[in-house]
This record gives C-alpha cells, structure tokens and sequence, in this order.
C-alpha cells in the first residue's frame, strides 16, 4: 500500500507517494508477452484475495486505471480511496454463498444468501426466493459488458432481506478484478489460481476444505465434462486427419502399423493422463486407462523382442 501524506490530507483528498509505472488498463492493448500480462492476472488475482480473505481489508475499485506495474515487475494497487473490510462470519458466509453460485447449487445459494442478510427462512416466502435464486444463477452467463453487481442486492430487496454494505462492495470489486484479468488474459481461470491462498484462508477461518478449494468468483463456471469430451474429440480429429496422411504416404504397410501402435498407444496415454488429472468423478477411468496404456507398451516391447 502506498504511503500516506496526512499533513496533505483533507476530509475529501487523499495524498499518497507517487508510483512509477503503467496503468494496467494501458497495458492491456501493448505489446507485450501474453504470458507476462497472464502473469499479471494471477498475481494481481492471488493479492486480492489475500486482501479479502487473509487481511479481511481490501481496495473497493480496483479498476485497471488503479494499478500499476512497476519496473520489476511488482504490481502497485493506488488510490485507496474507497476500502473495504470484512469480518470473519462474511468471509465464511460469502465463501459459501459464491461456491454454491458457481456449481448452480440453488438451495446452499438461497441458505448462504439467507445468511448474509441475517433472514429467518420463516419470514419470506422461500419457494419464491428459491425460484428467483434459480432464474439468477442460470442467467449469469454475461459477458463482461452487461454484467450487473447489483443482481443480488435487487433480489435482497424484493425479500426485504437487508444486505450488508460490505457484500454489495465485495460483489462490484470481485466483478472489476475479474473484468481486468479477462482482459490481460482471454484464458484466465481463477480456480488453479486461488487454491493457495483459499486453502490458507480456509484454515484460518476453520471452514470446510471444498468450499474453500472449488470456489471461482467467475459467473461462467468451466464445465469440466465438456472440456473433456471437447479435448478426446480434437484428438479423434487429429488421428483421423494422421490416417489419412498415412493412406496417402503411400510407405510400407509393415512401416505404417508399427508407427500406428505406437501413436495410438501416445494418444490413450494422453487422453487417460488427462481424464486422471480433470475427470473429477471420472478420474478412475483415466486411472485405468493410463495402467492399461502402460501395460499395453510393456508388452508391446517384450513381444517386438
């Protein structure tokens, strides 16, 4: 954090040290490495979440006009002023509430929504909220033009459930932090980013580890399943198109079968591996897989001598 002037300082200006740089929302459009600028993304993403969930006190407009990246790299956040904080029981309760949006879990949304706003489930009519909850979660699919921080706020208040200021705060900059990531990095995906810091916030708050690991602030939760059937059809592709170079080619067939094998072989190895590590309850079929490739190798070498 910059270091104040408070002989400079007045009810309605803040003076703090100048910081040499450039404004991230200039650096958006240079010309620079897309691995630095995802560089950028994920260091900026990991010292806001520090902020919210570790230091509970975090920058509240964290524009790309308020942070600079210095000579060495290191990012600066500026103009502090507006903050906000966060006490422990939201820290918890946010955590659990944006856990069950992202996996389209209505009711863990509609009890942590409950919760923020301090409501008796007996006093509003909760068919109803559940049913809102749902028509919310399954359009937050915006883009980041039309994205709206406010949805939930609108929500509190048709319930006459009062949120706390702190929420509709944590809501704006979590949507700004996630608009200037996805413009530094097209691919930027929180989750592999945050699980350190979630993990020691986790401990910290003694909260449960799954809420704190599989949390993503994006709206458009990644569909793991469709990732994978969309990777073992590009590979499907890819062998076909090689099978076709093969039939052209025109080598010897003794030739050709022994580089199939050995292809195919490369092909179950990479798709298993990849299942193992991303099928989350389908992991053990990438277990199998990759043993069976490896057996399959094995043997195919003791028999080839």
């Amino acid at each position: 954090m910059p270091k104040i002037y408070p002989d400079y300082c007045s009810a309605n200006v803040l003076t703090m040290e100048f910081i040499q740089g450039i404004q991230i929302k200039d650096l958006i459009d240079m010309s620079k490495p897309q691995s630095k600028k995802s560089e950028y993304a994920r260091t900026i993403t990991k010292s806001y979440l520090k902020q919210v969930y570790i230091d509970g006190f975090y920058h509240a407009d964290p524009h790309g006009g308020n942070m600079i990246v210095q000579e060495d790299d290191i990012i600066a956040f500026i103009d502090f002023g507006a903050v906000g904080s966060i006490d422990d029981e939201l820290k918890i309760n946010t955590l659990e509430f944006y856990y069950a949006v992202n996996n389209r879990d209505v009711e863990g949304a509609t009890q942590s929504f409950l919760k923020i706003g301090a409501a008796d489930a007996g006093d509003v009519d909760i068919r109803r909220l559940r049913k809102d909850m749902d028509n919310l979660i399954a359009n937050q699919n915006y883009g980041l033009e039309s994205r709206q921080s406010d949805n939930f706020a609108k929500l509190g208040m048709k319930y006459d459930i009062w949120l706390p200021g702190e929420f509709s705060t944590l809501q704006r900059a979590i949507l700004l932090i996630e608009g200037v990531c996805l413009e530094l990095d097209p691919k930027y995906n929180i989750k592999p980013i945050a699980i350190s810091i979630l993990m020691e916030a986790s401990k910290k708050l003694n909260i449960s580890k799954g809420a704190a690991l599989n949390i993503e602030f994006s709206t458009e939760p990644a569909d793991e399943k469709a990732e994978l059937r969309a990777v073992i059809r590009e590979l499907a592709e890819k062998m076909e198109m090689m099978g076709d170079k093969f039939i052209f080619m025109k080598q010897n067939e003794s030739i050709i079968n022994i580089f199939s094998k050995e292809f195919y072989f490369a092909v179950l190895l990479i798709v298993s591996t990849y299942v193992l590590f991303n099928g989350g309850a389908f992991s053990w079929v990438g277990l199998v897989g990759f043993v069976g490739s490896v057996l399959m190798v094995t043997l195919a070498i003791i028999w080839g001598n």
